[in-house]
C-alpha cells in the first residue's frame, strides 16, 4: 500500500511501471476509487482535477493543484523477470527491494522498442520522440526524490518477540532523496561481522572472506568521497543470492551478489573486478540521488558512465596500473562483444536508453575524457552537471554547459574505439595510433588528427597532451598514453611505457 502525497501532472495522469509478477493495482485520488489501465505491464491512472500547469523545463509549476493518490498492488514472488532475477521469494530468504514490490513512477524509456524493424511492425515512427525529463522514471529507486517513509511487515517474522521465526534487517526508514530501499527476511539468522562502524550478513561459509569484503567497502567508499568529493554512508554489506540482480547501494545496505562479490578469490584480477564493482555502486547512488536523475536522453552516461569511470580510478589508486590494465583490457573485450550483438542500431549513447554497449562502453570513453583533465578538475564539471540536472536542466544542456558543445557530443554522441601503441626506438619512443566511429553498423577509420594523453607513472599523477600522432617521445620516465578524446582502447597492454627495455 503506498500513499503518495502532492502529486501533480501536467497532463492529469499518473503513469508508471508494475512490478513482475502483480496483479492490477487498486487506486484513489483524493478518497476516491478511481480506474486504473493496464497493458504490458505499464498503468495510467487518471488524476480527475488535479492537473497542473506545465513548467519551461516540461515539469509542473509549484502552485499547480495535487492530489492524494493511494495505490494498492499485489505482487506474488513466482518465476523469473524478464531481465533473468530470481524471484524475491528465494530458498534463502526474502530478498525485496523497492523495486520488487512497488510501481515505479513514470514512462520508463527502456520499453522504447528501438530496433527499425520493430517499430515498422507496430506502425511506429523510425525515430521514438523523447518525452520531458520530468515526465520519466527515476533511475534509481521507484520514485523521483520526495519526502518518503517506507515500511516492511513479514508476516510471522519476530526480531524481539522471543522466537526463533527469523531474523531480519531494518523493515522501516525514510528518505529525502528517490524512493528506495531494501529489506531482507532470513527463516535462521545470518552471521554478523563488524568492522567499526560497519557490518557484514552472511552466510556461516563466507567468515572467511568478510575482512576481505569489508576491507574492500571501507577503502571504496574512501575512494569515492576523496574522487567525486563525496560518498554516500553505507552501513552494512549483505551476501545477497547470485541471481538476484547487481551490486547496489539501496539507501545505506550494499546489495552485493555472491557472483561479483563472494566467490572470488580477494586478490588479483577478483578482488580488483570487485573492488571495482563496489565503488562503482556507491558512486552511482551518489550522482543518481544528488542530482535525482530520470531516465532522460544521455541519462545513462551519468548512472553508468562516470560511476564506472570512478570504479577504474579507485582500482588505479589501489592496486597500481597493471589492475587498471586488466580491468580495461577485460571491459574492452566486452565492449567489442557487445558491438558484435546488436539488436538496435547504436547510433549515441544519448539515444541508446540502457543497452549492453552502453554499460559497457561509456565507463571506458569517460576515462580517457577524465584523462585529458584530470580527476580533480573533471570532478569539478561532474558536480556542475550534477547540480544542473537536480535544478531541472536536461543532462546534454548540463554537460554542455560544463564542458563545451564539442566535448558534450563526443560523450553523448556516437561510441568510437582506439588503439593507441608506444613502441621503442634507437633513442626515442614511437607513438602511434588510429581511432575508429561507428558509422551505419561498423568501425569507419577516423581519417582526423589524433592527440593523446601522456600520463607519468609518478605520484604527482602528470599528464601532458601530445600530438598529433605519429610522434617521438623522450623514454625517460614511466608513462601510459590514452586517446584524448572519449573512446574505448582496443589494446590497452601497448599504451604503456615502463622503462628499463620494457
Amino acid at each position: 500500500r503506498w500513499r503518495l502525497d502532492g502529486v501533480r501532472s501536467a497532463s492529469a495522469t499518473l503513469h508508471g511501471s508494475l512490478p513482475h509478477g502483480s496483479a492490477d493495482p487498486r487506486a484513489t485520488v483524493d478518497g476516491r476509487e478511481a480506474p486504473v489501465t493496464v497493458a504490458f505491464d505499464h498503468f495510467s491512472l487518471p488524476l480527475g482535477e488535479c492537473r497542473g500547469q506545465a513548467g519551461a523545463s516540461g515539469g509542473v509549476e509549484g502552485d499547480s493543484p495535487s492530489c492524494a493518490v493511494e495505490l494498492e498492488v499485489e505482487v506474488r514472488g513466482d518465476g523469473w523477470s524478464a531481465e533473468g532475477e530470481a524471484p524475491w521469494l528465494h530458498p534463502s530468504g526474502v530478498w525485496l527491494r523497492a523495486a520488487d514490490v512497488l510501481p515505479t513512477l513514470g514512462h520508463d524509456a527502456d520499453r522504447l522498442l528501438r530496433a527499425p524493424q520493430e517499430r515498422r511492425e507496430h506502425g511506429l515512427a523510425d525515430g521514438a520522440t523523447a518525452a520531458v525529463p520530468a515526465a520519466l522514471a527515476p533511475t534509481a529507486g521507484v520514485a523521483p526524490p520526495g519526502d518518503w517513509r517506507w515500511t516492511v511487515n513479514f508476516a510471522g517474522g519476530s526480531r524481539n518477540g522471543g522466537d526463533t521465526a527469523g531474523a531480519e534487517t531494518a523493515t522501516e526508514g525514510s528518505t529525502q532523496g528517490p524512493l528506495d530501499f531494501a529489506a531482507i527476511w532470513w527463516p535462521d539468522a545470518p552471521v554478523e561481522t563488524r568492522r567499526g562502524d560497519l557490518a557484514a550478513l552472511h552466510g556461516p561459509t563466507r567468515s572467511r572472506d568478510t575482512d576481505g569484503v569489508l576491507g574492500d567497502v571501507a577503502r571504496m567508499r574512501a575512494c569515492v568521497a576523496a574522487v567525486l568529493g563525496a560518498a554516500p554512508t553505507v552501513a552494512a554489506v549483505v551476501q545477497a543470492p547470485r541471481e538476484r540482480g547487481e551490486t547496489a547501494l539501496h539507501g545505506d545496505l550494499l546489495w552485493l551478489p555472491e557472483g561479483a562479490g563472494w566467490d572470488i578469490a580477494g586478490e588479483g584480477f577478483g578482488g580488483w573486478n570487485r573492488r571495482a564493482t563496489i565503488a562503482t555502486a556507491i558512486a552511482r547512488a551518489h550522482v543518481t540521488t544528488e542530482s535525482g536523475l530520470r531516465k532522460e536522453p544521455g541519462a545513462e552516461w551519468l548512472r553508468v558512465g562516470v560511476p564506472g569511470w570512478v570504479g577504474l580510478e579507485c582500482v588505479r589508486r589501489e592496486n597500481g596500473i597493471d589492475a587498471w590494465l586488466a580491468l580495461l583490457t577485460r571491459s574492452g573485450s566486452q565492449v567489442s562483444e557487445a558491438f558484435g550483438a546488436l539488436n538496435a542500431p547504436a547510433v549515441s549513447v544519448a539515444v541508446a536508453g540502457n543497452t549492453t554497449w552502453v554499460r559497457e562502453y561509456t565507463p571506458l570513453a569517460t576515462a580517457g575524457w577524465v584523462e585529458t583533465l584530470g580527476p580533480e578538475q573533471a570532478a569539478g564539471v561532474l558536480r556542475a552537471v550534477v547540480a544542473g540536472v537536480r535544478a531541472g536542466r536536461p543532462v546534454a544542456d548540463s554537460l554542455a554547459e560544463a564542458t563545451g558543445e564539442e566535448t558534450a557530443e563526443a560523450l553523448l554522441g556516437a561510441p568510437a574505439s582506439s588503439d593507441v601503441l608506444v613502441a621503442q626506438a634507437e633513442r626515442t619512443l614511437d607513438v602511434a595510433g588510429r581511432r575508429w566511429r561507428w558509422r551505419d553498423g561498423g568501425w569507419s577509420l577516423d581519417v582526423g588528427s589524433i592527440h593523446v594523453t601522456q600520463r607519468f607513472a609518478d605520484d604527482r599523477g602528470e599528464r601532458q597532451r601530445i600530438g598529433p600522432v605519429p610522434t617521438t617521445v623522450d623514454p625517460y620516465a614511466p608513462f601510459t598514453l590514452i586517446d584524448a578524446w572519449p573512446s574505448f582502447e582496443r589494446t590497452p597492454a601497448d599504451n604503456v611505457w615502463r622503462g628499463n627495455n620494457d
